[in-house]
C-alpha cells in the first residue's frame, strides 16, 4: 500500500474502472473463485472475515483491537 502511486484510498479495485469494488462486486469475485474444481464448499465474504479474525485471536492480537 506504501508504494501505491494512485489516488484511490481502496484496498480493493476493480480493474475495468478505477474505483472501490462494492461489494456486491467484491461478493461476486469470491463466489467465482470457490466455483473452482479444487474447491469443494461455498466461500463467503463473512467466513473469511471470521477466518481473519480467528487468525488475529491465535496469533495473539487482543481482542479489543479485533
Amino acid at each position: 500500500m506504501d508504494n501505491r502511486q494512485d489516488k484511490y484510498p481502496a484496498i480493493f479495485e476493480s480493474e475495468r474502472f478505477a474505483h472501490r469494488m462494492s461489494f456486491d462486486q467484491l461478493r461476486w469475485v469470491i463466489k467465482r473463485i470457490s466455483g473452482r474444481p479444487r474447491i469443494n464448499k461455498g466461500i463467503h465474504p463473512d467466513e473469511l472475515r471470521h477466518s481473519y479474525a480467528t487468525h488475529l485471536l491465535n496469533n495473539g492480537a487482543p481482542i479489543e483491537i479485533i
